[in-house]
């Protein structure tokens, strides 16, 4: 009798060596699945998105501490704490997946630029653009009478954003594109940009009319310098993919 207890004692020693050593395997593989993953997406998105990745990178280090935390204690089988462990793993990693895919996206969301004929491309402001993240920035001058043309430039835009000098011509160019984009759905966001530009020895400011044209936009703000641009076009894009 007791050998046949030593016998199952040591099949059920063996036994739990095995599951031991297979949920370690499991665990291996998650923190690998989760490296890939964190590796890949990042390399797809560069470094140009920094604020962005970073947070990617706190959400990883979370899983890993988190994980880490349903260790099993005295007392608990070691069944009970993986489970634990992988519904803790999938719901962080699904987390992580989503937060990875939205900066994978946010770098494909499309910025439209609208200028009035002759006016100089904003080399600068663009290249800011691009190193947060944002590369897909084409500049348009279409017709500032136009409405058709400004519809047409504005129709896959993400994020419009328009050079105010404060003439009549971009004043008009103003009022059309708010009206080719104020029943958008998904809605766009609009940036008005008068950086560099000045009337009457004073730095150009939106007045009451131009304002009166932007009230029925979900979402517009002036942007008087360029670093303001640059953040303001982040949060606006942002904003505007949560609403999808």
């Amino acid at each position: 009798m007791q050998e046949y207890r030593d016998v199952l004692e040591k099949e059920q020693k063996i036994l739990a060596d095995q599951s031991k050593e297979y949920y370690s395997r499991v665990e291996n593989f998650a923190y690998i699945s989760l490296g890939i993953l964190v590796a890949a997406l990042s390399a797809i998105i560069g470094s140009s998105s920094g604020c962005l990745d970073r947070r990617a990178q706190k959400l990883s280090a979370s899983l890993r501490q988190n994980y880490k935390a349903q260790s099993p204690s005295p007392g608990s089988s070691w069944n009970d704490s993986s489970g634990k462990r992988s519904r803790l793993f999938n719901f962080e990693y699904q987390r992580l997946k989503e937060h990875l895919e939205s900066i994978n996206s946010f770098g494909k969301r499309e910025v439209v630029w609208l200028l009035r004929e002759n006016m100089a491309k904003p080399e600068g402001e663009i290249a800011a653009l691009h190193s947060v993240g944002l590369t897909c920035v084409t500049t348009s001058a279409p017709k500032v009478d136009s409405k058709d043309e400004i519809k047409e430039a504005l129709k896959n835009a993400d994020l419009a954003i328009i050079t105010f000098d404060g003439s009549p011509e971009t004043k008009s160019l103003l009022g059309h594109a708010s009206t080719a984009i104020k029943f958008r759905q998904p809605p766009i966001s609009l940036l008005i940009y008068t950086y560099g530009h000045y009337l009457n020895d004073r730095p150009v400011q939106l007045g009451p009319n131009d304002l009166e044209q932007l009230k029925d936009l979900s979402s517009f703000a002036p942007a008087n310098f360029p670093a303001t641009l640059v953040s303001q076009a982040q949060s606006l894009i942002i904003r505007n993919r949560s609403m999808l």
